[in-house]
């Protein structure tokens, strides 16, 4: 810096500062100064155009997602998905919206067909079809498993400890049945005799079917001939349909013995109580 500079600096600094004491600092330390504060602000600038980019940048890849979604959350599938192995591991029966509803429509209106002095129970889990509440209605996972036109299943051994317990079995669907002897919808077994049969119109226009049935054959079923068994096919005017049985034997006890006998003398709902089931307004496919 020229002796001119040097002058003009001091005489700026000295108008700046009237009222300050004398300027000691020298001339060329504050030329020194001022560059180092012009290149620190230059430096600090481009620091903070560099960070702003960086944030954009960041921003934008989380609002904008990678075109690689082999993290992506799969979307859910209205599919089941394949039942895992080993193979025993699958369940057998699943529940949905409708199943719900029928549980509730049957298990709110039990004191209605369920007799006096009688109970209803669960079959135990390790049975076909058991559930952890008497007539909770459960869905196959497999349809072949149980009676394919039967997608809706629900049961329960009902009775007391003094008479003893039968079966009672509810199915529905959305076909099968007309209701008439002529054409029951499920097929009987061939180890029980069919007694005889009626067709009957209900009160609120349900087409019923009831059958009797006693044991008979050689089967480890139904062989004793004290087996007595009374189904009921029906189609209700919105066309679901329900097959109701009961009888005088406790699936529970099935394999007790062999032949299996009958745990009750009589099953324990009767005609007018299955009719009941078949007319409850909750009971629809």
């Amino acid at each position: 810096m020229s002796d001119d500079e040097s002058k003009q600096a001091r005489e700026l600094l000295g108008s700046l500062l009237q009222d300050e004491p004398p300027v000691t600092i020298d001339s060329r330390e504050l030329v020194r100064k001022g560059r180092r504060h012009t290149v620190v602000i230059r430096t600090a600038s481009i620091g903070t155009v560099a960070l702003t980019v960086v944030g954009v940048v960041f921003l934008t890849t989380l609002v904008r997602p990678t075109a690689d979604d082999s993290t992506a959350i799969p979307a859910a599938s209205s599919t089941p998905s394949a039942c895992p192995s080993p193979a025993g591991a699958c369940p057998m029966f699943t529940e949905d919206q409708r199943s719900h509803a029928l549980t509730r429509a049957l298990q709110e209106s039990a004191d209605k067909f369920i007799p006096a002095g009688q109970t209803a129970k669960p079959r135990p889990a390790s049975w076909f079809g058991g559930t952890d509440s008497a007539l909770k209605v459960i869905k196959p996972v497999n349809p072949s498993m149980l009676r394919p036109q039967w997608p809706y299943y629900a049961s329960a051994d009902v009775g007391n400890d003094k008479d003893g317990f039968g079966s009672l079995d509810v199915y529905i669907s959305d076909k099968g049945t007309n209701g008439r002897c002529t054409s029951p919808s499920t097929p009987p077994l061939t180890i029980v005799r069919l007694v005889d049969c009626a067709d009957t119109t209900l009160p609120d226009g349900t087409y019923a079917a009831l059958s009797r049935y006693v044991g008979g054959g050689d089967g480890p079923v139904t062989s004793d001939t004290g087996y007595k068994e009374l189904a009921v096919d029906a189609v209700r005017p919105d066309g679901t349909r329900v097959h109701v049985v009961t009888s005088n034997r406790a699936p529970a006890t099935l394999m007790a013995s062999a032949p299996a006998r009958p745990t009750r003398v009589e099953p324990p709902l009767s005609s007018k109580e299955l009719y009941t089931i078949v007319e409850l307004p909750g009971v629809k496919y």
